[in-house]
C-alpha cells in the first residue's frame, strides 16, 4: 500500500502511497478520546482504503461511507509523504480482513 521514497536524505524513510491505488488519508476526529487521538497540534490521518479499489475487502467489513478503515494513523510530513504514527486501537486486520487482538 505504501514504500518508502528511497535514498539517503533526509526523506528517504517517509511513505508514500504506491501509483494507481485507490487509498486516502481521513483525518482523525478531534473529538477522539486523548489515550487514541492526538499528542501533539500535528493532524493525524487514517489510511483508508476506498470502496472503488480492487483490493477493498468485502461491503460486509466496511464502514457505513462504503470505505474500508485500516485503523493505521499516520501524519503527512511533506506534501504526499507520511510517517506512521500507530493506531486507533489494538487490533489488527489483515489482507483478508480478519482481525487479529495485538494484546
Amino acid at each position: 500500500m505504501l514504500l518508502s521514497r528511497g535514498g539517503f536524505d533526509r526523506h528517504g524513510s517517509l511513505l508514500r502511497p504506491l501509483q494507481g491505488v485507490s487509498y486516502s488519508f481521513f483525518p482523525i476526529d478531534p473529538a477522539t478520546p486523548p489515550e487514541l487521538g492526538q499528542q501533539s497540534n500535528e493532524q493525524l490521518l487514517e489510511l483508508v482504503i476506498l470502496g472503488q479499489s480492487e483490493d477493498c475487502p468485502d461491503i460486509s467489513f466496511r464502514q457505513a461511507d462504503g470505505h474500508f478503515h485500516t485503523g493505521d494513523l499516520f501524519q503527512e510530513v511533506v506534501p504526499g509523504s507520511y510517517v506512521f504514527r500507530g493506531r486507533d486501537d489494538d487490533w489488527i486486520k489483515t489482507e483478508k480482513s480478519l482481525r487479529c487482538d495485538a494484546k
